[in-house]
């Protein structure tokens, strides 16, 4: 069995958390992130060697890097979706490449920001989903509703095929609040969870007849070098796999699911499995509340003050602040949207910088310096590079580092420092056993990307 593991969205409803370029499937709510809770509920059913993540370009390097701290020594497969084209897209591209690997295979979808908290249970249903997509090809999870939920889409269940498996009657849409409380009266209704198992190749049959051009064009790319990929990608239509081919389907089997499923999708839902105190707090951080209740207050460095209040949110991140109703997060959405129309960094980035090798954070910046806080991984270094219009001063803050300065090679350790100045041909590596944390400043006309020349790019892996 194959699993495909959807990672491209951008999660606005978890900002200030989550940001169009760290977005909430790399987000850790309890121990891992959203993505590696999904690949380790996998791998008593599915070797890692099968899983494949489909995701944005953008997205990639952090994913991989999740995914090696949890299966170290083992590749696991990634296609990069050039640009976001909802999930139909996503999903025939990861069909297209596993039918050339094994016609006869069966593939799981999950979205990468679901949590589950019935582990063995899932297996359990997965397990039968697998065998009833032999049998019917196209397979979906449903959850049974414990609320009038007007944030998800439903699935009306039809005649009842065997113990455990029933036809799908039809899909629909998500509904006002009137319809979700008629919904929840009906044992018939069940949420979409967006999970499914499908026989890959009944599936591209499906496209096929009901997305005819967008198979045409899948079956165009070259899935051994992804050389034309973008140049497709760009004609392929927007849709959803619930509209474009699940809802045009007559042979469409569901299994309820009682999994304690969660779609992660709103600072609500993110309050719901987190444990409460006394009050109904999940409280983290420097916070200090008074007569504050069924809240959830998430700090960062700074102290926290709360007096009188119920059902808020208050997420605090280094360079933004989110308060809010609890039965208004999912507008959250809509203050992205504001950021986006201004073109605001907090929209897109942290302050953290996430790469293959570690990270950095600009502490400060003027018109002619600039801070950052720099952490390599050990056994990693940054590629040798050197500036026209910049000189560099680096303080060793904890941690053992191997510095090339020109024909120098210079061993630093925590409160030692080196100077390099402009043009002077250098490079980072970390020899130590722990993590190296550097403090660089700095100083010059022009502090921009483009001043960066790299002579090489082979970060130690």
């Amino acid at each position: 069995m194959y699993a495909v593991i959807l990672a491209g969205g951008s999660g606005t409803r978890l900002w200030p958390w989550s940001r169009e370029e760290y977005p909430k499937q790399l987000l850790t709510i309890r121990g891992k992130s959203l993505y590696q809770e999904t690949v380790l509920r996998l791998k008593e059913m599915i070797p890692y060697e099968n899983i494949t993540t489909v995701t944005h370009y953008n997205q990639r390097k952090a994913l991989e890097m999740q995914f090696e701290e949890i299966a170290t020594g083992i590749k696991s497969y990634f296609i990069d979706e050039p640009v976001s084209k909802n999930t139909a897209p996503a999903i025939g591209l990861a069909a297209c490449y596993i039918y050339k690997k094994n016609p006869k295979a069966v593939m799981a979808v999950l979205p990468s920001d679901h949590h589950i908290e019935l582990k063995d249970k899932f297996i359990e249903v997965l397990s039968k989903a697998r065998d009833t997509a032999e049998n019917y090809g196209l397979v979906a999870l449903g959850i049974k509703p414990d609320r009038p939920e007007t944030g998800y889409g439903y699935i009306y269940c039809g005649e009842k095929l065997d113990s455990h498996t029933f036809k799908v009657e039809k899909f629909v849409e998500k509904p006002n609040l009137e319809k979700a409380q008629e919904f929840i009266e009906d044992s018939r209704f069940l949420w979409n969870s967006g999970i499914f198992v499908f026989k890959v190749e009944a599936l591209i049959k499906e496209y096929e007849k009901h997305l005819p051009r967008m198979m045409e064009l899948l079956k165009l790319i070259d899935y051994n070098t992804y050389d034309n990929l973008k140049e497709i990608y760009e004609k392929i239509e927007n849709t959803s796999i619930e509209y474009g081919v699940m809802e045009k389907s007559v042979n469409i089997a569901v299994i309820p699911a009682d999994i304690n499923w969660n779609d992660l999708g709103s600072w609500e839902s993110i309050y719901n499995i987190l444990p409460k105190d006394d009050n109904g707090n999940h409280i983290k951080g420097r916070v200090y509340s008074f007569d504050t209740a069924d809240s959830l207050v998430l700090g960062n460095s700074r102290v926290i003050g709360t007096v009188g209040l119920k059902n808020i949110i208050i997420v605090d991140t280094e360079d933004a602040l989110l308060v809010s109703r609890k039965d208004k997060v999912q507008d959250v959405k809509k203050v992205v949207g504001l950021l986006k129309e201004e073109k605001a960094e907090e929209c897109k980035v942290h302050k953290i910088t996430y790469h293959s090798w570690g990270s950095y954070s600009v502490l400060r910046e003027g018109s002619n310096y600039k801070a950052k806080r720099i952490i390599v991984k050990p056994g990693h270094k940054l590629s040798l590079q050197y500036h026209n219009h910049r000189s560099k001063h680096w303080i060793v803050v904890e941690g053992k580092a191997k510095i090339t300065r020109d024909k120098e090679e210079i061993d630093l350790t925590k409160d030692q420092s080196i100077y390099l100045p402009v043009k002077s041909l250098h490079g980072l590596e970390n020899v130590g056993v722990e993590n190296l944390e550097i403090i660089e400043v700095q100083n010059g006309d022009y502090l921009g990307e483009n001043d960066i020349i790299r002579v090489d790019n082979n970060h130690k892996k």
